[in-house]
């Protein structure tokens, strides 16, 4: 099936063209798990409510290499970068306190990273927010004024990708996960009777 997906062959021309239009062609769009035709990655959203707030929200769908709060949620990673001006100790995956904030801040932060066009994963384990600040600097010529205008500067470029999407015809309204994640509790796991 594969191949048949690469050749665009019989049914494999159907898969080929993404979850939303197949489940779309058959009827049952409400079938579809994702958020602006974009197929969730591998992340459970009731299980990780702050993802559930990065899928709605950014401005290219449930895009997780935008709003990765779950390596905050899950790991812990980076989040002495992110909530450097406030006291977090921990964050609890299943609730929602401190994740629109926390969800915000990622964003923005990876609008920056993504106008680098340099690898994201690199920003992770690598660098931390000044190097960070510093290399685009010195790439760009232009004075981020710290780490708050670092972070101004991330939160425009979403605010523009946002307008794009405006443009484009897309509104708050599609800013809205699947019914199911609202509405079907999980049904196993650590995150049993969760939705989002």
């Amino acid at each position: 099936m594969v191949e048949k997906i690469a050749l665009r062959e019989g049914f494999g021309d159907v898969l080929a063209q993404g979850a939303y239009r197949l489940a779309e062609k058959y009827g049952h769009p409400e079938l579809f798990m994702g958020v602006k035709k974009q197929e969730f990655p591998s992340y459970e959203c009731r299980a990780l409510q702050g993802m559930a707030i990065g899928f709605a929200t950014q401005s290219r769908g449930a895009d997780h290499i935008r709003g990765e709060v779950h390596d905050i949620e899950m790991y812990g990673c980076y989040q002495w970068r992110i909530t450097r001006d406030r006291k977090i100790e921990k964050v609890d995956p299943l609730t929602w306190r401190d994740k629109p904030v926390l969800a915000k801040e990622i964003q923005d932060w990876f609008c920056m990273i993504d106008s680098s066009g340099m690898c994201n994963f690199m920003f992770f384990f690598a660098l931390d927010e000044d190097q960070c600040r510093a290399l685009l600097e010195t790439g760009t010529g232009i004075d981020l004024d710290g780490y708050k205008g670092f972070m101004k500067t991330g939160e425009r470029i979403f605010n523009q990708e946002r307008l794009f999407n405006l443009k484009a015809g897309l509104t708050g309204k599609d800013d809205a996960l699947p019914k199911r994640m609202l509405e079907e509790p999980m049904p196993d796991g650590s995150a049993k009777g969760m939705v989002v």
